[in-house]
């Protein structure tokens, strides 16, 4: 008997969500891992949604389009891996008021994009002596390696993030000058980072870019 084969998949897109939406789509999901061998991790928030999900691929793909219709087609930021094995018990979905902490309630990830770049460019943009790298992963994952010459802000979670931003901003005045781009391990997490730094920008402040890049 052949054994299954599942679909990993690992997905985020910021968008408005509204409250209403959010438990409908919940619901139905839930209906479906009844149903289904479905499991993962969802996070939704007003400010949209983000997780990892895990089932057979005609569950998988059936799910992504459910999302996208309540994503209204945007982008979901997909990454696909498979395993002869379920790597979740079940599906937990959670509500909250952010999907990542930062703590500062006028971050609207909605709006102010920056402009993506690809490896390539990334390469290219860490060369120019002009530029300044911040790594904003955890201790272990800079331990294992960084960019050279990369800042390590030493924060143990997003929400101490825009404190140093703000340090950096009154005592590092050189932080203004030429470009300034940061990294992560989690696309999403430094999306939402982009957004604190874009209202910072608003007020003068530092601004700082994940694998984006802006020219003061």
């Amino acid at each position: 008997m052949k054994g299954k084969n599942y679909k990993i998949v690992s997905l985020y897109s910021f968008f408005p969500f509204q409250e209403n939406l959010i438990l409908d789509l919940k619901n139905k999901l839930l209906e479906i891992e009844n149903e289904n061998d479905l499991s993962g991790l969802l996070i939704f928030a007003s400010e949209g949604i983000n997780g990892t999900i895990c089932a057979e691929k005609n569950v998988i793909d059936f799910v992504i389009n459910l999302l996208n219709k309540y994503a209204g087609n945007r982008n979901l930021n997909i990454k696909v891996n498979f395993s002869k094995e379920k790597v979740f018990k079940k599906l937990k979905i959670k509500i909250k008021k952010e999907i990542v902490t930062m703590g500062v309630p006028e971050i609207n990830p909605a709006e102010n994009n920056g402009t993506y770049i690809d490896s390539a460019d990334w390469n290219k943009l860490i060369k120019n002596q002009n530029t300044i790298v911040i790594d904003t992963r955890n201790h272990y994952e800079v331990s294992l390696g960084t960019f050279q010459n990369s800042i390590n802000p030493n924060t143990r979670n997003f929400s101490e993030f825009p404190k140093w931003v703000s340090i950096q901003d009154q005592e590092r005045k050189e932080y203004r000058k030429g470009i300034q781009c940061h990294f992560c391990i989690d696309q999403f997490s430094d999306d939402d980072r982009k957004r604190f730094e874009e209202r910072q920008k608003q007020i003068d402040r530092l601004k700082v870019e994940n694998h984006k890049i802006h020219k003061d």
